[in-house]
């Protein structure tokens, strides 16, 4: 779980990196 996690964190910043000038 903690490799997943660890997985999902990262998609999740960059995702909201990406959704960062989408939402603003």
């Amino acid at each position: 779980v903690d490799e997943a996690t660890g997985r999902v964190q990262r998609l999740t910043s960059e995702q909201k990196d990406r959704m960062a000038p989408y939402r603003h």
